[in-house]
Protein backbone atom coordinates (compact mmCIF):
# COMPACT_ATOMS: atom_id res chain seq x y z
CA UNK A 1 0.00 0.00 0.00
CA UNK A 2 2.82 2.57 0.63
CA UNK A 3 4.57 1.95 -2.86
CA UNK A 4 0.92 1.44 -4.37
CA UNK A 5 -1.38 4.00 -2.31
CA UNK A 6 -5.30 3.29 -3.08
CA UNK A 7 -7.05 6.57 -4.75
CA UNK A 8 -10.80 5.34 -3.10
CA UNK A 9 -11.48 2.75 -0.81
CA UNK A 10 -15.72 1.60 -0.55
CA UNK A 11 -16.65 0.22 3.09
CA UNK A 12 -19.55 -1.58 4.26
CA UNK A 13 -20.49 -0.32 7.07
CA UNK A 14 -21.97 -3.69 8.66
CA UNK A 15 -19.10 -6.19 8.48
CA UNK A 16 -19.83 -8.88 11.12
CA UNK A 17 -17.66 -10.61 12.64
CA UNK A 18 -14.74 -7.96 13.77
CA UNK A 19 -14.87 -4.02 12.63
CA UNK A 20 -17.42 -2.59 11.00
CA UNK A 21 -16.88 0.18 8.99
CA UNK A 22 -16.49 2.98 10.78
CA UNK A 23 -13.49 1.53 12.75
CA UNK A 24 -12.55 -0.47 9.10
CA UNK A 25 -12.35 3.53 7.77
CA UNK A 26 -10.64 5.17 10.66
CA UNK A 27 -7.64 2.43 10.90
CA UNK A 28 -7.40 2.75 6.55
CA UNK A 29 -7.35 6.35 7.02
CA UNK A 30 -4.17 6.28 9.67
CA UNK A 31 -2.15 4.25 7.09
CA UNK A 32 -3.19 6.83 4.23
CA UNK A 33 -4.66 10.11 5.15
CA UNK A 34 -4.86 11.02 1.31
CA UNK A 35 -7.04 8.05 0.32
CA UNK A 36 -11.27 9.39 -0.78
CA UNK A 37 -13.55 6.65 1.92
CA UNK A 38 -16.91 5.83 0.56
CA UNK A 39 -19.18 4.32 3.26
CA UNK A 40 -21.77 1.90 1.76
CA UNK A 41 -24.96 1.19 3.86
CA UNK A 42 -28.93 0.59 4.10
CA UNK A 43 -28.84 0.53 8.26
CA UNK A 44 -28.28 3.70 9.85
CA UNK A 45 -25.63 2.35 12.74
CA UNK A 46 -23.82 6.04 12.35
CA UNK A 47 -25.67 9.34 11.18
CA UNK A 48 -24.03 11.28 8.49
CA UNK A 49 -22.66 13.64 10.68
CA UNK A 50 -21.13 11.31 13.62
CA UNK A 51 -19.21 9.37 10.12
CA UNK A 52 -17.80 13.19 9.10
CA UNK A 53 -16.32 13.69 12.52
CA UNK A 54 -15.05 10.88 12.81
CA UNK A 55 -13.10 10.45 9.30
CA UNK A 56 -12.95 14.34 9.20
CA UNK A 57 -12.58 14.75 5.11
CA UNK A 58 -13.06 13.03 1.77
CA UNK A 59 -15.80 10.82 2.68
CA UNK A 60 -18.78 10.06 1.06
CA UNK A 61 -22.16 8.39 1.93
CA UNK A 62 -24.01 5.70 -0.62
CA UNK A 63 -27.28 4.32 0.33
CA UNK A 64 -28.03 0.74 -0.24
CA UNK A 65 -29.18 -0.60 -2.49
CA UNK A 66 -27.20 1.14 -5.18
CA UNK A 67 -26.54 0.43 -8.84
CA UNK A 68 -23.55 -0.52 -10.36
CA UNK A 69 -23.84 2.57 -12.54
CA UNK A 70 -23.99 5.08 -9.29
CA UNK A 71 -20.49 3.10 -8.24
CA UNK A 72 -18.99 3.37 -11.43
CA UNK A 73 -19.62 6.93 -11.49
CA UNK A 74 -18.24 7.53 -8.11
CA UNK A 75 -15.38 5.65 -8.41
CA UNK A 76 -14.24 6.88 -11.96
CA UNK A 77 -15.03 10.42 -10.00
CA UNK A 78 -12.77 10.03 -7.52
CA UNK A 79 -9.75 7.97 -8.90
CA UNK A 80 -9.95 11.37 -11.46
CA UNK A 81 -9.46 13.98 -8.62
CA UNK A 82 -7.27 11.91 -6.59
CA UNK A 83 -4.61 11.27 -9.87
CA UNK A 84 -5.26 15.13 -10.49
CA UNK A 85 -3.77 15.95 -7.01
CA UNK A 86 -1.39 12.75 -6.60
CA UNK A 87 -1.13 10.11 -9.54
CA UNK A 88 1.29 12.22 -11.21
CA UNK A 89 3.90 12.16 -8.70
CA UNK A 90 5.59 8.74 -8.04
CA UNK A 91 5.53 7.07 -4.81
CA UNK A 92 8.38 8.02 -2.70
CA UNK A 93 9.13 11.15 -4.78
CA UNK A 94 8.28 14.99 -4.86
CA UNK A 95 8.92 17.14 -7.56
CA UNK A 96 10.52 19.90 -6.15
CA UNK A 97 12.59 17.51 -3.92
CA UNK A 98 16.51 16.98 -4.75
CA UNK A 99 16.58 13.35 -6.12
CA UNK A 100 19.02 10.82 -5.95
CA UNK A 101 21.01 10.11 -9.04
CA UNK A 102 23.55 7.84 -10.45
CA UNK A 103 26.61 9.96 -8.63
CA UNK A 104 25.24 8.85 -5.17
CA UNK A 105 23.45 12.00 -4.75
CA UNK A 106 20.92 11.41 -1.51
CA UNK A 107 18.51 13.37 0.01
CA UNK A 108 18.26 13.29 3.40
CA UNK A 109 14.34 13.74 5.22
CA UNK A 110 13.18 17.45 4.25
CA UNK A 111 12.55 19.53 7.40
CA UNK A 112 9.27 21.51 7.98
CA UNK A 113 9.18 25.00 9.78
CA UNK A 114 6.64 26.87 10.04
CA UNK A 115 6.78 30.69 11.24
CA UNK A 116 4.52 33.77 11.42
CA UNK A 117 3.80 36.67 8.90
CA UNK A 118 1.60 38.75 10.40
CA UNK A 119 1.60 40.17 13.99
CA UNK A 120 -1.47 38.06 15.46
CA UNK A 121 0.62 34.96 13.74
CA UNK A 122 3.95 36.04 15.09
CA UNK A 123 2.41 35.92 18.35
CA UNK A 124 1.17 32.66 17.86
CA UNK A 125 4.20 31.35 17.56
CA UNK A 126 6.11 33.82 20.36
CA UNK A 127 8.13 34.87 17.04
CA UNK A 128 10.21 32.16 16.82
CA UNK A 129 10.52 29.58 13.64
CA UNK A 130 8.88 26.34 14.95
CA UNK A 131 10.14 22.86 14.08
CA UNK A 132 7.08 20.59 12.39
CA UNK A 133 8.08 17.17 13.97
CA UNK A 134 5.19 15.62 14.50
CA UNK A 135 2.56 14.28 11.53
CA UNK A 136 -0.17 15.16 11.05
CA UNK A 137 0.30 18.41 12.40
CA UNK A 138 -3.24 20.37 12.68
CA UNK A 139 -4.52 23.70 12.97
CA UNK A 140 -7.93 24.70 13.75
CA UNK A 141 -9.65 27.26 16.54
CA UNK A 142 -9.15 26.52 20.44
CA UNK A 143 -12.90 25.75 21.56
CA UNK A 144 -14.58 28.52 24.22
CA UNK A 145 -12.58 30.42 25.91
CA UNK A 146 -9.40 28.56 25.57
CA UNK A 147 -5.79 30.13 24.80
CA UNK A 148 -3.83 29.93 21.99
CA UNK A 149 -1.85 26.22 22.15
CA UNK A 150 1.29 25.30 20.49
CA UNK A 151 2.18 21.49 20.80
CA UNK A 152 4.43 18.77 18.89
CA UNK A 153 1.15 17.77 17.10
CA UNK A 154 -1.15 21.04 16.37
CA UNK A 155 -1.82 24.69 16.89
CA UNK A 156 -4.93 26.06 18.25
CA UNK A 157 -5.59 29.22 17.39
CA UNK A 158 -8.20 31.51 19.74
CA UNK A 159 -10.49 33.41 17.16
CA UNK A 160 -13.10 35.56 18.03
CA UNK A 161 -16.67 35.80 15.70
CA UNK A 162 -17.13 35.83 13.10
CA UNK A 163 -14.84 33.08 12.86
CA UNK A 164 -12.06 32.90 10.11
CA UNK A 165 -10.90 29.62 11.73
CA UNK A 166 -12.96 26.48 11.97
CA UNK A 167 -12.35 23.89 14.56
CA UNK A 168 -10.95 21.19 12.19
CA UNK A 169 -9.13 23.48 9.74
CA UNK A 170 -6.36 21.88 8.43
CA UNK A 171 -3.90 19.38 8.92
CA UNK A 172 -0.05 19.31 7.17
CA UNK A 173 0.81 15.90 6.51
CA UNK A 174 3.68 13.96 4.85
CA UNK A 175 3.51 10.77 2.78
CA UNK A 176 6.07 8.89 0.68
CA UNK A 177 8.83 11.72 1.10
CA UNK A 178 5.79 14.25 0.17
CA UNK A 179 4.69 17.31 2.37
CA UNK A 180 0.83 18.70 1.36
CA UNK A 181 -1.28 20.77 3.70
CA UNK A 182 -5.32 18.88 3.62
CA UNK A 183 -8.25 21.40 3.94
CA UNK A 184 -10.47 19.18 6.94
CA UNK A 185 -13.33 21.12 5.65
CA UNK A 186 -13.32 24.56 6.89
CA UNK A 187 -16.00 26.88 5.96
CA UNK A 188 -14.05 29.70 4.61
CA UNK A 189 -10.89 27.22 2.65
CA UNK A 190 -7.30 27.53 3.06
CA UNK A 191 -4.90 29.24 0.55
CA UNK A 192 -1.41 28.12 -0.22
CA UNK A 193 0.75 29.77 -2.11
CA UNK A 194 -2.30 31.77 -4.00
CA UNK A 195 -4.21 28.51 -4.38
CA UNK A 196 -7.13 28.12 -2.83
CA UNK A 197 -8.39 24.65 -0.99
CA UNK A 198 -11.33 23.27 0.51
CA UNK A 199 -14.40 25.04 0.55
CA UNK A 200 -16.15 25.28 -2.36
CA UNK A 201 -13.36 24.30 -4.83
CA UNK A 202 -12.92 20.73 -5.84
CA UNK A 203 -9.54 20.76 -4.81
CA UNK A 204 -8.73 20.07 -0.74
CA UNK A 205 -4.87 19.16 -1.07
CA UNK A 206 -2.03 21.07 -2.02
CA UNK A 207 1.79 19.86 -2.30
CA UNK A 208 4.39 21.93 -0.20
CA UNK A 209 7.65 23.11 -2.65
CA UNK A 210 10.93 23.23 -1.53
CA UNK A 211 11.83 26.19 -0.18
CA UNK A 212 8.95 28.86 1.33
CA UNK A 213 5.43 28.56 0.76
CA UNK A 214 2.69 31.04 2.26
CA UNK A 215 -0.35 29.35 4.13
CA UNK A 216 -3.48 31.74 4.35
CA UNK A 217 -5.66 30.05 6.87
CA UNK A 218 -9.01 31.45 6.05
CA UNK A 219 -10.41 33.57 3.12
CA UNK A 220 -7.80 36.55 1.72
CA UNK A 221 -9.06 38.61 4.35
CA UNK A 222 -7.25 36.42 7.18
CA UNK A 223 -4.57 38.02 9.80
CA UNK A 224 -3.84 34.37 9.93
CA UNK A 225 -0.75 33.99 7.92
CA UNK A 226 2.16 32.02 8.26
CA UNK A 227 5.63 30.68 6.03
CA UNK A 228 5.86 27.30 5.93
CA UNK A 229 9.76 26.18 4.84
CA UNK A 230 10.30 22.90 3.36
CA UNK A 231 13.77 21.65 3.27
CA UNK A 232 16.14 19.07 2.08
CA UNK A 233 19.48 18.10 3.09
CA UNK A 234 21.33 16.81 0.60
CA UNK A 235 24.55 14.57 0.62
CA UNK A 236 26.66 13.42 -2.35
CA UNK A 237 29.11 10.89 -2.03
CA UNK A 238 32.55 11.05 -4.02
CA UNK A 239 33.26 8.00 -6.05
CA UNK A 240 37.20 8.02 -5.54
Amino acid sequence: MLNQPFAVAFIDMRMRPGWDGLRTAREIRTLDDRIFIVIITGYHDHSIAQIQDALEHDVFYLSKPSCKEEIYQMAHSLCSRWNRDFGSKTPGTSADAPQKTDNCQENLPGMLTIAGVTEKTRVLLNNTDFVIKNFPFKIGRSVADQANSLSDNGLLIQDSEPYTVSKHHLLINNYNGEYYILDTGSRLGTIENDEQIGRKTSRYKSLLHAGENCLIVGGESSPFVFNITLSYVVTTESSD
